[in-house]
């Protein structure tokens, strides 16, 4: 009858009002609402042993803005919201004593545990998991954060110290209960943590029908966990990470939508950041190489963003493409050894002071012994060229047309790097790397840099090489460290080249760099 039509019309206007005055996003099985969390720890910069209670300090704080930003993305009707790695204690524990009151212990997920309500958590030796156990509940949203977690021992095999410590991410339901946690299995430069004797993949899934892998920062440029998600009916990621960025050629938020465009998952990318902000900044959102929601902070003082976007539901979708790759480097027709280049900066585990004072980079002259093969050019105003470079095995090339230049002309470069990126003791790969790229001068393609000015109406940037076990992703920095839209760009992985897409030039964007990244993913 119309009047029972009227009262289930009512009901649902007044589940509708509800929904919203709870913070409740209401998933359609089309699409859910995602939240991560660019955060600014607050930490320690010494390099003292702490207590426990001066760990818990720095913990409370940072769980604090954990906490505001989880009650204004569920407030928003976020489903999920990401925070990343080290993001409650800092980038600068390096020492395993000196992490160990940041540390506890972790129950396994099939024992289906909340911390908020079970008593034998309510004491400092589980503040982490109860406070964000409860902060879960209370906003009712999945929370995925990133800990340390400690493991007594002494079986055979067990540090001297009798204790395993591991970077730990988890997952709080929304009524607190532990649904994932993953051990990161390639530690970059972290003396302060273990391996996992078995790298295992995690995943966990949620009320709204989505199925997430989990991954912490350094994982992403393995074949594993990457390679097991498909197995475990996969098809988003909660990725935590510390990235530390390289520009021109190599920075986060590109970097991960090229992951997202190569393997097809959605990609919830939370970082952490420090001073200077833009060496370690870049968090987002990603669907198959769309960054839907993004953040790159090129500036020297670090700050929190809170990022929201609606993801689309990939049930049903072919995704999770094969992470192919060999356990060794790849032996070359002609006798080649290849070069090293070291990633990141790992005396920051020595000195913590000494780090902060040497963070800041300092000039490097590429023809003077580097592993770089480069070709440096001035960009004329209105003009085309090619230039190629190589090294060892690989040769890259670029063909390229200008338009508007500054009056300064600015220097780019064509680069190729084939060798071993060094990433610690136990991270290292055999990587292919073509890049156009902006210069600081003819001899200097290394010092950072993260803006230009010179517009480019075409661009193709291949590789050349005959080396087998080549993963491909293709990826272009904007000027200030950002994304392009995916349509900007056309990634051919067949004849892995980068070339600007079928609306290119970008309406302003102007081009920090466009790479070719072929590594060996083991």
């Amino acid at each position: 009858s119309r009047q029972h039509r009227m009262r289930l019309l009512k009901a649902l206007f007044l589940g509708l009002i509800s929904c919203h005055v709870l913070g409740i996003h209401v998933f359609n099985g089309e699409s859910y609402k995602a939240a991560v969390v660019e955060h600014a720890a607050l930490f320690d910069h010494t390099t003292v042993i702490p207590t426990r209670e001066v760990a818990l300090s720095y913990i409370s704080a940072n769980l604090d803005a954990f906490n505001t930003h989880t009650a204004a993305a569920a407030e928003a009707g976020a489903n999920i919201i990401v925070f990343p790695e080290d993001g409650l204690y800092g980038f600068l524990n390096c020492k395993r004593d000196q992490m160990l009151p940041y540390l506890e212990e972790i129950p396994e997920v099939e024992l289906a545990i909340s911390p908020c309500d079970d008593p034998a958590f309510a004491n400092e030796t589980h503040t982490i998991l109860r406070n964000a156990s409860c902060m879960a509940k209370a906003h009712n949203i999945v929370v995925v954060l990133d800990m340390g977690e400690v493991v007594p021992c002494s079986t055979a095999g067990c540090p001297p110290d009798g204790r395993w410590q591991y970077n730990t991410q988890i997952a709080l339901d929304q009524s607190g209960v532990l649904i994932g946690k993953y051990r990161k299995a390639h530690l970059f430069h972290e003396p302060q943590y273990n391996v996992p004797l078995v790298k295992k993949a995690a995943s966990f899934k949620t009320s709204f029908g989505v199925t997430f892998g989990m991954m912490i920062c350094y994982d992403i440029m393995f074949k594993d966990p990457t390679a097991e998600f498909a197995g475990l009916g996969v098809t988003d990621i909660v990725f935590s990470d510390w990235w530390v960025n390289t520009p021109p050629t190599f920075s986060s938020v590109p970097w991960f939508q090229a992951w997202s465009r190569h393997f097809g998952y959605n990609l919830l990318a939370a970082g952490g950041v420090m001073a200077d902000a833009w060496q370690f900044s870049g968090s987002g959102l990603f669907s198959g190489g769309d960054a839907i929601e993004w953040f790159y902070n090129n500036a020297l003082k670090p700050a929190d963003k809170l990022l929201i976007g609606t993801m689309p539901s990939l049930a049903g979708r072919a995704i999770g493409r094969d992470a192919s790759g060999s356990p060794n480097p790849p032996e070359h027709a002609t006798p080649y050894t290849p070069a090293r280049r070291v990633g990141g900066d790992p005396i920051h585990c020595n000195d913590t002071a000494e780090f902060l004072r040497r963070s800041r980079p300092v000039p490097n002259n590429l023809s003077a012994g580097s592993p770089w093969g480069f070709t440096p050019f001035t960009v004329e105003q209105y003009s085309s060229g090619h230039q190629s470079a190589s090294s060892g095995p690989l040769t890259c090339t670029v063909a390229y047309n200008t338009t508007t230049v500054p009056s300064k002309r600015e220097v780019f470069a064509i680069l190729a790097f084939a060798g071993m990126y060094d990433g610690g003791p136990t991270g290292s790969y055999y990587e292919e790397f073509c890049s156009l790229a902006i210069c600081v001068s003819a001899v200097d393609c290394v010092t950072p840099l993260t803006s230009s000015q010179s517009l480019w109406s075409y661009f193709n940037v291949t590789q050349y090489s005959t080396t087998a076990g080549l993963t491909t992703f293709g990826m272009a920095i904007a000027s200030g460290g950002g994304a392009f839209p995916k349509s900007r760009l056309g990634v051919d992985e067949l004849r892995r080249s980068v070339v600007s897409g079928p609306t290119w030039p970008p309406g302003g964007q102007t081009l920090l760099s466009a790479s070719v990244f072929s590594p060996i993913l083991t």
